[in-house]
């Protein structure tokens, strides 16, 4: 049978990789001259001696922040939060298709021999099935799931049985992912989503786990008045195809092995 908890997590896996994802980096206090910072992005070393102290506290902060913007996997990494003047963080979003993690960030005091941890804080927008009674996430904006209209496209081909009796059928099975985007900026993410779907990285995804898109609607601006506030959602409609090996009991007991055969007459050449 078709293992829909399987199509599940690929799709999730791949909205996971293209829903806006931002990692906040918080400096522990001001930066000074012989202080530098290091990480690794991806388990990539990006940061070393080259990043020390530019002259003052938000030039060496706006420096980072243009190391990390130069990366494959960002797509923008924007100083702010200004505390008396001074940056206090870095927000970096990941780029649509790409792993983002940040990790041993820290900034070293050269001439103290001190390091102070730089708190990494990361944040997604969630998805969740709406048919499975889940509530609803508390971000400011979230997604809802539904496979809709699952079909059979065109005949189905049967394997040969096997030594059980029991035989394979491969066929092409067609269904509808609904997405319902809910909170501040649904329609600009269901957009993005919609436009990832072009990109050649999440095309070779798809077909690596056996979908692959047939279709898609326009994304609909469906924002509606909630009391004194009006709610942002948006939809978005995604049909694919998906070639499906199952079995069923209904093919198995049509199926049976021949065991042994008894022939009483003549073959006539």
């Amino acid at each position: 049978m078709i293992d829909y908890g399987l199509l599940r997590t690929n799709i999730l896996r791949w909205l996971d990789l293209q829903l806006p994802k931002t990692v906040v980096l918080s400096f522990p206090g001001s930066l000074g001259a012989g202080d530098y910072v290091v990480g690794l992005l991806n388990d990539r070393a990006i940061f070393g001696m080259g990043q020390g102290f530019r002259g003052s506290h938000n030039s060496t902060v706006a420096y980072i922040a243009q190391v990390l913007a130069g990366q494959l996997e960002v797509a923008a990494a924007v100083p702010g939060d200004l505390a008396g003047g001074a940056y206090t963080t870095i927000t970096v979003t990941r780029r649509g298709g790409y792993d983002l993690a940040l990790t041993g960030m820290e900034v070293q005091h050269s001439g103290l021999h001190t390091t102070d941890a730089i708190t990494v804080t990361e944040g997604v927008i969630p998805a969740i099935w709406m048919n499975q009674n889940q509530p609803a996430p508390p971000e400011e904006c979230y997604l809802g799931l539904q496979i809709l209209d699952m079909a059979t496209v065109g005949v189905d081909a049967l394997k040969d049985p096997d030594a059980a009796g029991e035989a394979e059928v491969y066929g092409v099975r067609s269904f509808k992912l609904y997405l319902l985007g809910v909170g501040r900026g649904a329609y600009e993410t269901l957009s993005g989503v919609a436009d990832s779907l072009e990109r050649l990285n999440v095309q070779e995804y798809l077909a690596g786990v056996n979908l692959a898109e047939v279709s898609r609607a326009a994304v609909r601006d469906i924002s509606e008045l909630q009391g004194a506030v009006i709610e942002e959602r948006a939809t978005l409609e995604v049909a694919f195809n998906m070639a499906v090996p199952y079995q069923t009991e209904r093919v198995e007991e049509q199926v049976g092995v021949i065991e042994t055969a008894d022939w009483v007459g003549e073959v006539n050449p």
